[in-house]
């Protein structure tokens, strides 16, 4: 941990941010060629205690402020990552990585939704055919309908 410097988001708000960090705070505005991130002025870094993540907020169009992407510090390359995915969300570079990510997750998430639908679907098929068996050997979960003796 280095000195920490004074650093004011654009609502007022105040924050103490480690030296170190100022140098991502550096690329992230002025641009980091080794990720093909161009850089971008309007954005910051937050600390988010209660989330424990660093953040990373932008303006948009409409001058609103939003979460462009967030991490959690567990390791050295924490400040690699972000910027990372800072850059592979940036729209100027066209978006397909974006794109592409969100179809991959998108997917993902149906192919979840799909097996979870069949397992529950296989569930009830099961209770249902044991269900159908106990009734066709003429037993119920309320006794017997019949006994050997009366079907003869």
């Amino acid at each position: 941990m280095g000195v920490q410097a004074l650093h004011t988001v654009p609502d007022g708000r105040r924050a103490f941010i480690d030296s170190d960090v100022l140098g991502l705070d550096r690329r992230l505005k002025q641009g980091d060629p080794t990720l093909g991130w161009r850089g971008d002025e309007t954005m910051w870094l937050v600390v988010n205690s209660e989330a424990d993540e660093v953040e990373v907020w932008g303006l948009d169009i409409h001058g609103e402020p939003y979460v462009v992407s967030a991490i959690q510090p567990v390791n050295q390359s924490w400040q690699h990552e972000l910027l990372k995915q800072v850059a592979e969300g940036d729209w100027q570079r066209g978006g397909q990585v974006v794109f592409a990510e969100i179809d991959k997750r998108q997917q993902a998430r149906q192919r979840s939704a799909e097996s979870t639908a069949e397992d529950q679907n296989a569930e009830l098929d099961e209770k249902l055919a044991w269900a159908l068996m106990q009734d066709a050997e003429g037993r119920s979960m309320y006794g017997t309908f019949f006994s050997d003796q009366e079907a003869t």
